[in-house]
């Protein structure tokens, strides 16, 4: 197995969780779902589940499924816990899941609704969820991160450029900014940035029925929140919520 390989989950109704292990060697365990008023129907409901685990050229695939397509009834689904080499690239999709990817470096892609993300590491991160919290750790590259009804927090970056958007919860983002344009989009939940003071960034902000503040020097003037810190600065910010407070400060000691 290629210490970068490419693996590629989907399931249903089921949580993903992927570690990084031994660069040679790809884990995989299954955990089917099911209930049955009796042993025999829950044995046939289980048989219902259709798990295929290919090897690819580069990696692995692992699809669950119902083919008779009957995702939604009681608690059929499954699962997937894999161990994979670090410099692994994922692309995850589940329902009704959390999400989990924990020291694996590659470019990570994640579809899933109603359940939590929570990335550590990772290169390009690209994430879609709904009415659950989005959490990136120690990630760079390009973060692509949408959600409704819960909370994006980047912590701890490195070089990267963010495109979040959720809608009634809170966004906060700590860590270092590559060049290029991030946008943060949330109402009636707070931004918060965290920025070294070293920092070179031009910031365009508002919000609503709410504060403004910052200790980097930008310009603070009714609900926006504005200006450039640093020279020749390649970073540009905009963010925009309402009804909660829109915030740039420095790291506190």
């Amino acid at each position: 197995m290629p210490s970068s390989a490419r693996i590629s989950v989907q399931t249903f109704n089921g949580r993903i969780s992927v570690v990084a292990g031994d660069d040679s060697a790809v884990d995989i365990l299954v955990i089917r779902r099911v209930a049955g008023a009796d042993q025999a129907t829950a044995q046939a409901e289980l048989q219902r589940i259709a798990v295929t685990i290919t090897a690819t050229a580069d990696g692995a695939s692992v699809t669950v499924s119902r083919p008779d397509d009957a995702t939604s009834t009681g608690v059929s689904g499954a699962d997937v816990e894999l161990t994979v080499p670090a410099g692994s690239s994922l692309d995850l999709a589940t329902s009704n899941g959390a999400v989990e990817s924990a020291d694996v470096t590659g470019a990570i892609s994640v579809r899933s609704s109603g359940g939590a993300v929570t990335i550590r590491e990772g290169t390009n991160i690209d994430v879609e969820t709904s009415d659950a919290a989005i959490t990136i750790v120690k990630a760079s590259g390009r973060l692509t991160l949408r959600t409704s009804n819960g909370a994006i927090d980047v912590v701890d970056a490195d070089q990267a450029i963010e495109t979040g958007e959720t809608s009634d919860a809170p966004m906060t983002f700590s860590g270092t900014l590559a060049p290029g344009s991030d946008t943060l989009t949330t109402s009636n939940g707070s931004i918060e940035l965290s920025l070294s003071r070293d920092a070179a960034f031009t910031f365009a902000g508002e919000t609503s029925n709410a504060s403004v503040s910052t200790d980097l020097g930008l310009a603070a003037s009714g609900g926006s929140l504005s200006g450039s810190v640093g020279a020749n600065p390649q970073v540009h910010v905009s963010a925009q919520t309402s009804n909660a407070p829109l915030r740039v400060m420095a790291p506190q000691p």
